[in-house]
């Protein structure tokens, strides 16, 4: 139906709806900003946590390269931080586990963003 053969009262419903989608996409927006200051990487966590420094990051990343590169299997940072010493195992526990529970968020809110999007595409 066009809009010029649409009642008044229509047109408002109609105009309360589209407000109403702003609002939530606007939430959601803000949301995913939100999830997108915290970081995901084990370093960044790490350093957020304050568990490591950044020269031990580098000099972590710098020695996970090197294995890398001579063919070894792939080192988990958080693995090698702790047989290198720079953070114990209850530090390394509690930031993969920060790690997982962010990584979910994400998810989740992906989910219900696309959940969203496919809503009014309808």
């Amino acid at each position: 139906m066009r809009d010029e053969d649409k009642t008044k009262q229509q047109l408002l419903d109609e105009l309360v709806q589209l407000r109403r989608r702003v609002a939530e996409l606007e939430r959601l927006n803000d949301l995913r900003e939100h999830l997108a200051q915290k970081p995901l990487r084990i370093g960044e966590i790490l350093l957020e946590m304050g568990y490591a420094t950044i020269p031990q990051l580098e000099e972590a990343l710098q020695k996970q390269k090197e294995l890398t590169e001579r063919g070894q299997s792939y080192v988990r940072l958080a693995s090698l931080m702790f047989k290198l010493g720079f953070i114990n195992a209850d530090q390394m526990s509690s930031a993969l586990s920060l790690q997982e529970v962010r990584i979910r968020d994400a998810r989740l809110e992906l989910q219900r963003t696309q959940d969203e999007i496919r809503r009014w595409n309808r």
